[in-house]
C-alpha cells in the first residue's frame, strides 16, 4: 500500500522513545538507591560519591546489576523469561503501581492528618484541592495497580488456574517466589536498619517531617 515508510517512522520513533525514556529511569532508580544510603537506610557505603565523576558510583553499579534479571525477562534470553517474571515490566510495574497507590494516598491524607509538615512546603494550595487531586489519583493508580495484577495472577498464585501463567509450573513457581522473595527481603532490610539506627540513637521520623522544595 505504499506505507514502508511509516514503518521507517514508528521504528525511528521507537528508537528516540527509548533513548528519551530510559535514562531518566536509570537515574531515578540508583539515585534512589543512593538517597536511602545517605539516609541510613541502607549500606552507607552505597552513598559514596566519586571525586572524580562526581556521581554515585557504588549506586549505580547496583543499579545496573539489578537491571540484568530485568534484560533476561524481556528478551527472554536463553528461554529464561518465563522463570523471572517478577523481574518484567508487568512484574515491576506491579510494585511501582502499589507505591504509587500508596503515595496518592498518603498525599491524600497529608494536609488532613500531618497539617504541621503540610504547612511548611514551599508551595501549598488550598486542602480541599489536595485531597481531591489525591482521591483521584488513588483511584487511578489502584486502577492500574489491579490491571497489572489481573495480568499476573497465574503466576502470583500457581496452579490457581488464572489470567498470566506462563503455561509451565516451573516458570509460574520460580516467578512467585522471586517476586514474594523481593517483598519478604525489602521488609527485612528496612527492620534491620530501622532498629540499627533506633540503636544508634537516630530517630527516623526527622526523614519525613520536611517536604524537599522541588
Amino acid at each position: 500500500m505504499g506505507l514502508d515508510w511509516l514503518s521507517i517512522l514508528v521504528a525511528i520513533g521507537a528508537v528516540l522513545w527509548v533513548a528519551n525514556d530510559i535514562p531518566p529511569f536509570l537515574l531515578v532508580a540508583s539515585r534512589t538507591f543512593f538517597a536511602m544510603s545517605f539516609d541510613r537506610m541502607l549500606p552507607e557505603s552505597f552513598a559514596y560519591v566519586s571525586e572524580k565523576w562526581h556521581a554515585p558510583v557504588w549506586a549505580i553499579i547496583v543499579t545496573a546489576v539489578a537491571a540484568i534479571p530485568a534484560c533476561i525477562a524481556e528478551s527472554n534470553f536463553a528461554g529464561l523469561g518465563g522463570y523471572l517474571g517478577f523481574a518484567g515490566v508487568v512484574g515491576t510495574d506491579i510494585y511501582d503501581a502499589f507505591f504509587l497507590t500508596l503515595f496518592c494516598i498518603s498525599a491524600m491524607l497529608l494536609p488532613l492528618r500531618r497539617k504541621e509538615i503540610y504547612e511548611r512546603a514551599a508551595v501549598k494550595h488550598s486542602t480541599g484541592t489536595i485531597v481531591a487531586l489525591g482521591a483521584l489519583s488513588t483511584i487511578g493508580a489502584g486502577w492500574c495497580l489491579w490491571v497489572f495484577l489481573d495480568q499476573s495472577f497465574g503466576w502470583i498464585f500457581p496452579g490457581s488456574g488464572l489470567k498470566g501463567s506462563f503455561g509451565d509450573p516451573t516458570m509460574d513457581w520460580a516467578s512467585c517466589i522471586g517476586f514474594f522473595g523481593l517483598i519478604i527481603v525489602g521488609i527485612v532490610i528496612y527492620l534491620y536498619y530501622r532498629y540499627k539506627n533506633q540503636a544508634r540513637g537516630v530517630d527516623m521520623r526527622t526523614l519525613f517531617l520536611t517536604i524537599p522544595p522541588e
